[in-house]
């Protein structure tokens, strides 16, 4: 059963995650793009009060997996998982060359 609304309706499980999936997927893009337009908008407030524009407010939110990283990064030694195991897309820098 999936609640959509205040009505519950009876799904698959495959077709749920399918649903539910779609749904994050579409929240993220409006987030994203929410946040795009308000830093335009602030740019431009700044511009029409002649201040100076933002300084680090160009900065972009962290994804799941830069997310996750930065967790295993911040709990240490007591995580078994070593920067070997995270992508390096996800860490933001270039893999070692293998020697």
């Amino acid at each position: 059963m999936v609640c959509l609304g205040s009505i519950f309706i009876r799904m698959l499980h495959p077709q749920t995650k399918e649903v539910i999936k779609k749904d994050q997927d579409n929240l993220e893009n409006r987030k994203d793009k929410l946040q795009k337009r308000i830093k335009v908008e602030i740019n431009l407030l700044f511009e029409a009060q002649d201040k100076p524009e933002l300084k680090d407010f160009n900065l972009n939110s962290l994804n799941q997996d830069e997310l996750k990283a930065l967790n295993i990064i911040l709990k240490g030694s007591g995580s078994n998982a070593t920067m070997r195991d995270l992508k390096p897309a996800s860490v933001g820098v270039m893999e070692e060359p293998e020697l």
